[in-house]
């Protein structure tokens, strides 16, 4: 600290303070000429500096020259165009980051002597396997012992062009609580991949989105026991991975954005999960169902989000209901706190859904198609100013909700037919709908009123023989049979 404070005194005064000679000029070393030294923050900012190399070990000692316990909590090598990282010097960083680099090589023992090192973000680069094996994390070895990267908690190596690890890439790397993978095209989790991953005891955040995986390796997850959260999204599973059965302490799973059609019923639901409490199934374009027993086995579950899936149009009444096969008919219910249905497909919900909809804190279900019928009216008469209620700060959770068919209730707000009182019709046996009668009665019986006084009308015209009087004009036989006179019998036999 010393040492940054000093140049950041000779930058500003451009005098020596050590009580040398005054009048001379100091220049700035190369790092910070380059990059700005915020000596307050401890801060060393390199980013969008047109850098195509690191520094050398020279430029780095007149940093470290003047007092051997400098630190830095933070070095930032963003948005350069650095293709090798080379060994860094015994500095004390904490946070050290290569975004969108041009990255392809990084030399063995390259953070050998960060020893406080806790966040390294090495994403967007150019990193492949051949660029990333054991010895780019080793830490100090002992004559009895080996010292490795204690202190790093999270790794990002997102966005390179990874399609497998090295299985003993994380050895040094124990305590390791956060890997990011997501955005490198695996399209297959080989063993060798899935045990780096399971080698890592203490992993508490997984992120294997956008790998295009079509399933997970039964030994991945089997290994981190203490893993809490785990993104999957943007892969390309056609039913819930059952491997994820092993992560037996997950609480927080994101499926966002994979072409499964159906959950539950006959097809796949999820596996028990006894922690999970945050579950989110959002921009599945090609979801269709929830069925019967999706979310059985999740009883902790408390954030459920279910949004943008634009072809969901039915939820099971019991799709979160958890039927006690000792007790039977007791059913449990997971404790819900969220509930988002943002703008899907739907139509219609069941009351019976949850069993105590008013402890749910937060509830969503603007934007979809909803049905103005009888089956609904519940959502006007009690699920709305529920809403409304928990909602007083954002009007559009609950004035946002309305009905999009029949035709001659699109656009009725429910908050506004609740206000009103109103009851909503049920369709008949045959789907048929009442009220779309009535103009249809009424139009029979205007043609009754008018069809039948002039059919009347013609008929008695007709049998008076009046239709001449319209147009009629006779024939030249006409004339004839009016001069013709039948003869008798007797006449025609001359009798």
């Amino acid at each position: 600290m010393m040492l940054l404070w000093g140049i950041l005194v000779l930058f500003t005064t451009g005098q020596f303070v050590n009580g040398a000679d005054t009048n001379q000029t100091v220049v700035k070393p190369e790092i910070c000429q380059t990059c700005d030294c915020n000596v307050k923050e401890k801060i060393l900012n390199c980013a969008n500096q047109n850098l195509f190399k690191l520094f050398d070990a020279k430029d780095w000692d007149t940093v470290i020259s003047a007092n051997k316990s400098a630190s830095l909590a933070n070095v930032d090598f963003d948005s350069n165009g650095i293709e090798i990282v080379t060994q860094f010097p015994n500095i004390d960083i904490r946070t050290l980051t290569f975004r969108h680099n041009k990255i392809r090589k990084i030399e063995s023992r390259a953070f050998f002597n960060l020893k406080l090192l806790e966040k390294l973000d090495l994403s967007e680069n150019k990193l492949t396997h051949d660029a990333l094996s054991r010895q780019v994390f080793e830490g100090h070895y002992m004559a009895q012992e080996l010292e490795p990267l204690i202190n790093l908690k999270w790794l990002s190596l997102a966005n390179n062009d990874l399609h497998t690890l090295d299985p003993d890439l994380f050895d040094h790397l124990p305590n390791l609580e956060t890997l990011l993978l997501c955005h490198n095209q695996f399209m297959i989790m080989d063993s060798n991949s899935a045990g780096a991953i399971s080698s890592i005891p203490k992993l508490k955040v997984l992120d294997l989105s956008f790998m295009e995986l079509r399933k997970i390796p039964e030994s991945t997850l089997h290994g981190p026991r203490e893993l809490k959260v785990l993104n999957l999204t943007g892969n390309l599973f056609t039913e819930i991975p059952d491997d994820i059965r092993y992560a037996r302490n997950l609480v927080e799973l994101v499926l966002d954005d994979i072409p499964i059609e159906h959950i539950g019923g006959n097809y796949s639901r999820f596996p028990r999960l006894p922690k999970l409490e945050t579950l989110s199934l959002s921009f599945m374009s090609r979801l269709k169902t929830v069925e019967e027993g999706a979310f059985e086995n999740l009883p902790a579950l408390r954030h459920f989000s279910c949004r943008s899936n634009t072809h969901l149009n039915s939820i099971h009444p019991h799709a979160f209901a958890n039927p006690d096969v000792e007790l039977q008919p007791h059913v449990e219910w997971p404790p819900i706190q969220s509930f988002i249905l943002y703008n899907n497909n739907l139509s219609t919900i069941g009351e019976k859904l949850f069993e105590r909809w008013d402890e749910i804190e937060e509830i969503d279900i603007r934007f979809n198609p909803w049905k103005c019928a009888c089956e609904n009216q519940w959502m006007v008469d009690k699920l709305v100013p529920m809403i409304k209620e928990k909602s007083k700060k954002n009007p559009s959770m609950y004035e946002d909700v309305k009905c999009d068919h029949p035709v001659e209730m699109r656009g009725r707000s429910f908050t506004d037919m609740n206000l009103k009182h109103v009851g909503m019709r049920c369709d008949d046996y045959y789907g048929r709908r009442p009220e779309r009668d009535g103009p249809i009665l009424v139009g029979i019986f205007i043609g009754l009123m008018i069809g039948i006084p002039v059919t009347m009308a013609a008929l008695f015209v007709y049998r008076r023989g009046c239709f001449g009087i319209f147009g009629y004009r006779p024939s030249p036989a006409d004339y004839g049979r009016a001069f013709y006179k039948r003869t008798e019998l007797r006449e025609d036999l001359h009798i």
